[in-house]
């Protein structure tokens, strides 16, 4: 009960204002109390009864005492006549012993000693003309009054307590359910915070400093929620930028080991071929043959050499196409067109279904190089006399490339590692060719600078490599 009371600031709240209402309300019914007395005597004319007493002793000294009743009565009512009832003549015996205002020789319970905490005039003695006994007597401060209203709390406090107690739980309840009810909503909208939930929304439609502190609290929420997902962003492109320095990383490796595997043979083809021919050893005497076999080696060397350096220029960082409006038509055309011979001996047929013109934004250099690199694909790795169909068409804002080539089909195991640098689906075959195993690959760095879509996939009637500019 205690830990909840702690935990609990309505239950704090609550019994905090209950019990300040509770001692608020018997601290005044106690200053009222102590002060209904002290108002009530300072109200009473004590000093102005002196005269008056003096004067009812000197009218008691000249008469009988069988006179007393009478005379008594007529002074009581001319001092209340003169300063209310609230002040009353009390006569004492030399003993002590107060008497009875209508018999001298009856005897009240009371003494002097019992009213000395009352204002009172002083004593004034007397005696009978007829008796030499000796009285006195004083005008005192009956306090009547204030002992019915002293009374008069004491019987109402019980139910005063009761009703003080109902009315303090009532309101303390309603005061501390609506002190803590946005306090509430507050620290329900920090909690779902404290769980990074910032679409929290806290109304307390106040405008107070509780209301303040909900819409502090409702723009903190905002300002978390957007940097989060600036964060989430930043952090997802960290990932992302991580992965693929990762992959770019892995390519590079390898991409060094490919390399320094595909130079090495002709490097060692041309070596021995070199020094055979110094030698003179056996065939190798016939030095013109293999020195054109020399050169055929270094030319394709150097070939490669130069595609590995366009490769490590694309990868360069911060490295970016030079786009510019260009006819891409009129590109495909001039590609086709200069290895127009070669097409001829080969017995293979070109066609070709273009539009007039067509323009594009793009690097014209680049994108040439990927019309070459498909051209001498088409040419090299398949069989005389079959066709080569080259088709480019507008759908929208896209523009659609394809070129393919019938009678042969590449094994779907490979056709996913085309793209890759220095692989040959057949190796016999790319060596006896003189391909260096770096046109796809440069055609795929090619178009992922300028964000394409393409893809190389097997037909009924040969394969085909398609391009959405």
């Amino acid at each position: 009960m205690i830990k909840k009371l702690k935990s609990s600031l309505t239950a704090k709240i609550f019994l905090l204002t209950a019990l300040l209402l509770t001692v608020c309300c018997v601290a005044t019914y106690a200053f009222i109390a102590w002060l209904i007395p002290k108002t009530y005597s300072s109200q009473v004319d004590i000093k102005g009864a002196e005269m008056y007493a003096y004067e009812a002793a000197q009218e008691l000294r000249h008469i009988n005492i069988e006179d007393y009743p009478a005379q008594v009565q007529a002074l009581q009512d001319m001092a209340q006549a003169q300063f209310g009832k609230d002040i009353e003549l009390h006569i004492f015996n030399g003993a002590g012993y107060e008497i009875g205002l209508i018999d001298v020789l009856e005897l009240t319970d009371k003494t002097i000693s019992d009213y000395e905490a009352e204002e009172r005039t002083q004593a004034y003695s007397f005696t009978f003309a007829n008796n030499t006994d000796s009285y006195y007597l004083h005008y005192i401060d009956n306090s009547q009054a204030v002992n019915q209203a002293m009374e008069a709390l004491g019987r109402v406090f019980p139910y005063l307590l009761v009703t003080v107690l109902l009315i303090a739980l009532l309101t303390s309840f309603i005061y501390s359910k609506y002190i803590t009810a946005p306090i509430k909503k507050i620290n329900r909208a920090s909690q779902k915070m404290a769980t990074l939930d910032f679409k929290v929304k806290c109304g307390t439609n106040r405008t107070d400093e509780l209301g303040g502190v909900s819409n502090n609290l409702n723009s903190l929420a905002e300002a978390l929620s957007a940097a989060l997902y600036e964060l989430e962003q930043a952090n997802a492109k960290l990932v992302d930028d991580i992965s693929r320095e990762k992959q770019m990383e892995e390519e590079r490796t390898e991409l060094f080991s490919a390399i320094s595997h595909e130079l090495k043979t002709p490097i060692t083809i041309v070596k021995g071929q070199l020094q055979g021919m110094i030698a003179g050893v056996g065939r190798y005497k016939d030095r013109d043959t293999y020195l054109v076999q020399s050169l055929e080696a270094v030319t394709n060397l150097e070939t490669m050499v130069k595609e590995l350096l366009t490769v490590s220029r694309m990868e360069t960082p911060g490295y970016a196409c030079n786009r510019e409006p260009f006819d891409l038509v009129d590109l495909i055309k001039r590609c086709l067109v200069a290895q127009e011979d070669l097409f001829i001996q080969k017995d293979m047929e070109l066609v070709r279904n273009m539009p007039q013109t067509l323009i594009y934004m793009g690097d014209q250099q680049l994108l040439k190089r990927v019309c070459d690199n498909l051209r001498a694909n088409a040419l090299a790795y398949y069989p005389a006399g079959n066709s080569i169909i080259v088709n480019l068409g507008e759908d929208g804002t896209t523009a659609k490339f394809s070129i393919k080539n019938t009678g042969v089909h590449v094994d779907e195991g490979d056709l996913s590692r085309v793209f890759e640098a220095f692989f040959r689906a057949d190796q016999s075959r790319n060596r006896q060719t003189g391909g260096s195993g770096l046109g796809l690959y440069i055609v795929k760095k090619i178009l992922d600078l300028h964000g394409t879509q393409y893809s190389m996939k097997n037909t009924t009637g040969g394969v085909i490599f398609t391009i959405l500019f």
